[in-house]
């Protein structure tokens, strides 16, 4: 905490000097600036409901990320941009291998959270997780990021279990003509990008392509180079309907993932590549996508190797309706095909059909309360039918006060992996043993209820302060390693059921963990005035087992809380943005320790923490060209606080995490 306040000082201080040439350019009394307008309009979302309503009246808490907020940030990946975002939890375990959760869930392979990008999901089919670091759109490419804490499969279906994020990209009327960013810096990082965008009367098109590159943190190791491309040609029917079709591909090299204490880390190399055609229209939607990974995962480890495909389908028609002047619907459908490949770890070719219906109703009850009811059903073919409801009840005494109750149930389905993989591994070692596990049919969805309390407001045309309260009951978690011991038959008394020694482990997954969650978040943004702004915001989050897992020996988890995330975090920042070009900001980050239940070679089990950490970012840019050019120094961790966010090793005879330290980069921007 005192280097957040060393660095406010800082920043008060760089500001001190500047000031006096800086007062001469605030706007005449009585006329707002061009930031000031722009704090004051109420941003619109598309993601909490399916369709554009302003922040105020979504059913959700969401948070918005603007493209300025991400120019200024200085940030070099997403995870770390969300960092800002109070309940949202990153974890970086090594330089390619970063995990974003919501509100006390997350792990080294979440998938818990719904990621998409223009509205198609990026999660992996396979096994739920999301490779942050193989996006077909680079950070330049980003309109605008929304951030829904709060469960919503009524709406999306599995993976919306703790919350979505939306990455919304920049149109091509947006981007109109080239881009061109270079950024390089300590740690030999390399990160460039070019995008080309246009429109001949009713035909627009947009095109770009990007590389990044960097070493891992604690080592001169290549983390893995990402080279990158997309495309959209979109065309405007008439002035109700239009079409577009996009598509893109992301080429990984050697980048490194941790999966976990008893496989260590792997390299990923391989193609991961969509296609998408969408239609609208009037207020009807049509979309259609095919997105395919075909990758080679080399354990470093072992040195074993094994190659991965994997299909995707969805096909998703989606109307927004007024029926009368009290109620606003929305109705979908939607149909799902993956497809795996066999590989060592899957015995055979697996396909799964998925489809859904939902709908939602926003019904005005009165001028100041609405009541926003819906749901989904779901058929998955292992699980059969799942139904995910959800309402919220909307108070507006005010155009600048809203306060919200919300309830909603979700759920994450069983992923491929969880179905169908199959290992055995032979071990000769005191005696002949079979270890193995294997895939579970037979389990049942993991499940949350959600209650939310939130409150809006803009006391004055220059503040806005949030607060969320939620309590979360979790029910039917995935519990792993739950296993079965089959014995040689006992020559010492024949016709037992089993000798001594055992032949044969197998392990599975199996449902049975349940346990609640509690917290809140509570956010301030300020416009001290037209060149400076400021916000902070506090979370605090909290998780409890309600019983004891059986396949754990060291701990009894019955009531006990858990410490896998930090149940504290704080956030604070500063930001300026002067007429000469000038802008400068500062941001801090200070996060509680954490405490994980690891298990090593052996089977032995510790609780493994990390210690508390601060990370401070900087950034100072000057644009020139009518801002049509910018050259800016960004050092992420000014005060290189090393430090981990997941524990490292114990035991083990590779590393499971590097210890995160400074960067220092500086980028050249350019539009013509």
């Amino acid at each position: 905490m005192k280097k957040i306040v060393i660095a406010l000082h800082v920043i008060a201080l760089f500001l001190a000097c500047l000031c006096p040439d800086l007062r001469a350019e605030e706007p005449e009394p009585g006329e707002l600036s061009a930031e000031q307008l722009l704090f004051l309009e109420v941003p619109v979302v598309v993601t909490a409901s399916r369709k554009e309503q302003p922040v105020t009246e979504a059913p959700a808490a969401v948070t918005v990320i603007t493209a300025e907020d991400i120019r200024q940030a200085g940030a070099l990946t997403i995870p770390d941009l969300l960092r800002t975002v109070s309940g949202v939890e990153v974890m970086t375990i090594t330089a390619r291998d970063q995990q974003v959760g919501m509100r006390g869930i997350n792990s080294i392979l979440n998938n818990k959270l719904l990621v998409m990008i223009d509205g198609r999901s990026v999660y992996l089919d396979i096994n739920g997780n999301v490779f942050w670091s193989l996006f077909p759109v680079g950070l330049e490419e980003i309109e605008r990021i929304e951030v829904i804490k709060s469960p919503i499969s009524s709406l999306y279906g599995a993976n919306a279990f703790s919350g979505v994020i939306n990455i919304i990209t920049k149109t091509p009327r947006k981007l109109d003509g080239t881009q061109v960013d270079l950024t390089a810096g300590s740690r030999d990082t390399n990160i460039g990008s070019v995008m080309q965008a246009g429109r001949r009367e009713k035909l627009y098109y947009k095109l770009s392509a990007g590389f990044d590159r960097t070493d891992e943190w604690g080592s001169s190791e290549r983390a893995g180079d990402v080279a990158r491309g997309d495309f959209l040609l979109g065309y405007d029917i008439d002035e109700r309907s239009l079409v577009s079709l996009s598509g893109g591909r992301t080429r990984a090299e050697e980048m490194q993932l941790f999966s976990g204490e008893a496989i260590g880390t792997a390299t990923i190399t391989g193609n991961f590549d969509y296609l998408q055609l969408d239609y609208g229209y009037s207020q009807i939607k049509f979309r259609t996508y095919l997105k395919s990974e075909d990758y080679e995962v080399r354990l470093l480890r072992s040195g074993d190797e094994s190659d991965w495909y994997t299909l995707t389908y969805d096909a998703e028609l989606l109307g927004s309706f007024a029926a009368g002047r009290r109620h606003s619907l929305v109705l979908g459908a939607d149909y799902r095909n993956n497809f795996i490949r066999e590989n060592p770890f899957i015995p055979d070719d697996h396909g799964q059909d998925l489809w859904a219906l939902f709908f939602e109703d926003e019904i005005r009850l009165t001028d100041h309360i609405r009541l926003i009811v819906g749901g989904r059903f779901d058929h998955h073919p292992q699980v059969k039918e799942n139904i995910s409801p959800r309402g919220t009840l909307l108070y507006l005494p005010s155009e600048s006060q809203t306060f919200r109750l919300s309830v909603s149930q979700a759920y994450r389905n069983p992923t491929l992996i969880d179905s169908f993989i199959h290992v055995e591994q032979q071990i000769l070692e005191p005696f002949p043993l079979t270890l193995g596990q294997t895939g579970n049919e037979n389990l049942d969805p993991e499940g949350i209820t959600a209650y939310e309390l939130g409150y809006r407001s803009a006391p004055t045309d220059k503040a806005v302060l949030g607060l969320n309260l939620f309590y979360n009951e979790y029910a039917d978690l995935f519990i792993f390693p739950a296993g079965t011991t089959f014995y040689d038959a006992d020559e010492l008394f024949p016709g037992s059921p089993g000798g001594v020694i055992p032949r044969q482990i197998v392990t599975r997954a199996m449902n049975g963990g349940d346990a609640w969650g509690v917290g809140g978040e509570l956010d301030l943004e300020v416009l001290v005035n037209s060149w400076l702004s400021l916000f902070a915001n506090y979370s605090y989050q909290q998780t409890t087992d309600k019983d004891d897992n059986p396949s754990t020996l060291l701990i009894n988890e019955k009531d006990r809380r858990r410490q896998d995330v930090p149940e504290h975090k704080v956030n604070a920042g500063i930001r300026t943005k002067f007429k000469n070009g000038l802008s400068a900001s500062l941001l801090a980050h200070w996060a509680d320790g954490t405490e994980r239940r690891i298990i090593d070679l052996s089977g032995n089990e510790f609780l493994a923490r990390t210690d508390p950490y601060t990370i401070v970012n900087a950034r100072i840019g000057y644009a020139l060209r009518k801002g049509k050019a910018e050259a800016s120094l960004s050092v992420f961790n000014l005060f290189n606080d090393r430090h981990f966010e997941y524990p490292p090793g114990i035991n083990l005879p590779d590393r499971s995490s590097d210890p995160v330290g400074r960067k220092v980069a500086f980028k050249v921007s350019c539009r013509f």
